[in-house]
């Protein structure tokens, strides 16, 4: 480490690939218990897909044996990307706090005041598991995402990792995802897939991605039929979920094709330029 400290080390590769990080003492001896840190092109992919963030902890992924946060996002094209990351000296409250503190603070004010003005203020009860299906999160109720990117970054790191190692691992991962977001917009939008050839997607094909078309599709040939069968509620989980025409909405369609308005803004969104968030889409 040319006689660098492993926090030296560490430090190098943040500062050098441009990192935004914080870190907190122990009062006493000033040795760091917590780490945040957060890659400039995540913030990229963050301001424009701030919709849906999911948070959850792993473990015997570095030298120090200390829990390993990973934060994670969604994109229209169902790929997730990395939002931030951090390490803590252990699972509590406080640390957590901290942490989610500095999320915040990475978050831009319009953000910030977008989730809780239209959340948090009136529909915490929202965030509780047994509404999770009455708002618009996107087919997110678990953690397993970040699962996922856990999976993903064990791939490269194992217990004795150094922090440096796992640092320049979390770099070349958001670079990858990076270039499979931009591919992916690339192919929802020149690419015809097979199975949404229906008619009722006509105006819909290359103007949003191929997982709402995926999603239609389905609604269309399975739950829409049990609906005219055998005249069922069909429960708006698909528009309170997803922001996409539910089986009711869609039988009332007859024949006329489905309009790009009434899609949520998420699944039209091909560039990764910040995002104009509203409440309810466009």
């Amino acid at each position: 480490m040319d006689g660098k400290t492993p926090m030296q080390a560490l430090e190098c590769v943040l500062h050098d690939n441009r990192f935004i990080y914080e870190t907190r003492q122990e009062p006493k001896t000033d040795v760091i218990t917590e780490l945040f840190f957060v890659h400039p092109l995540s913030i990229t992919m963050w301001r424009a897909f701030p919709h849906v963030m999911l948070i959850d902890t792993t473990y015997k992924t570095n030298i120090y044996n200390m829990p390993f946060v990973q934060v994670v996002g969604l994109t229209l094209t169902n790929k997730s990307f990395y939002i931030a990351h951090a390490v803590i000296c252990k699972e509590r409250r406080d640390n957590f706090v901290w942490v989610l503190e500095r999320i915040k603070s990475m978050l831009h004010e319009w953000v910030f005041n977008y989730v809780y003005k239209n959340w948090l203020k009136d529909y915490k009860e929202m965030f509780v598991c047994v509404w999770t299906n009455k708002c618009r999160n996107f087919g997110q109720h678990t953690t397993n995402r970040v699962e996922s990117q856990h999976a993903n970054l064990k791939r490269y790191v194992t217990r004795g990792s150094s922090l440096e190692r796992i640092a320049r691992c979390v770099i070349d991962i958001i670079e990858t995802q990076y270039g499979e977001i931009q591919k992916s917009f690339t192919d929802s939008i020149e690419k015809t897939m097979n199975h949404h050839k229906n008619l009722l997607l006509d105006n819909l094909r290359g103007k949003v991605s191929h997982t709402a078309l995926d999603l239609l599709e389905g609604e269309l040939t399975r739950k829409l039929e049990v609906l005219q069968k055998l005249n069922p509620s069909c429960g708006c989980h698909m528009w309170l979920s997803y922001g996409l025409p539910c089986a009711f909405r869609l039988e009332n369609y007859k024949q006329r094709k489905i309009q790009l308005d009434d899609v949520d803004v998420f699944w039209r969104k091909f560039d990764l330029l910040p995002c104009k968030l509203s409440r309810y889409g466009s």
